[in-house]
């Protein structure tokens, strides 16, 4: 008479061998979770900084640069810093920062925190401060914010959760931007930071 099914100590031998395979794999399972998590978190991040890199190009190219760029008067793009003070007003941040009293030239900073932008709407004809849009791009409080005009007419915040930010304008209109993000646990673990470049258009006086 043939015996069927398992007795006592072949079941323990089976359930044995489970618990070693299953030993085994758990450390990789975990492991590709984990790994599965960190692409996850990887992406989303990537996202995030490919749509404000795209808006802060698309900003900067709109913005114009002349020979008058570095004219008092005429005030295209510049970078200010502002440290750490709440401003009420940028228009005010603008007249003590951009004037030099000594040489009665502009003396912009090449880096700091906010840029701003000076942006002619497409239907100028003479590009008059009339006609023109006011664009203040800035880090403060973690965050990367925007602000259009000086009435605050348009605020937005277009990134949170920022450790470290710059901007820096070249002395040919090149606009740099340095964004670095508090990503917690994944620190080191992801690319959480972007160094990008952005080139406003150049109008020609010829």
């Amino acid at each position: 008479m043939k015996r069927k099914g398992f007795n006592i100590i072949e079941m323990i031998i089976v359930v044995a061998i489970i618990g070693i395979v299953f030993s085994l794999t758990a450390p990789l399972v975990k492991s590709f979770g984990m790994v599965n998590e960190r692409i996850r978190v990887q992406n989303e991040v990537d996202r995030e900084f490919a749509v404000v890199s795209k808006f802060i190009k698309e900003e900067v190219r709109s913005a114009r640069r002349t020979s008058k760029s570095l004219d008092v008067d005429v005030k295209y793009a510049a970078i200010f810093n502002l440290n750490g003070e709440d401003f009420d007003s940028f228009s005010d941040l603008i007249l003590e920062t951009e004037l030099d009293e000594d040489t009665g030239t502009i003396s912009a900073l090449s880096t700091g925190s906010v840029l701003f932008l000076e942006i002619p709407y497409e239907d100028s004809e003479d590009g008059s401060d009339d006609d023109s849009k006011l664009v203040f791009l800035f880090f403060e409080d973690s965050q990367l914010r925007y602000i259009e005009d000086f009435d605050d007419s348009t605020e937005e915040i277009l990134m949170e959760n920022i450790s470290d930010g710059s901007f820096e304008l070249s002395t040919d209109g090149v606009v740099i931007f340095s964004i670095d993000l508090d990503v917690g646990d994944y620190e080191g673990k992801i690319k959480d930071s972007i160094r990008e470049s952005a080139v406003s258009r150049i109008d020609l006086d010829i």
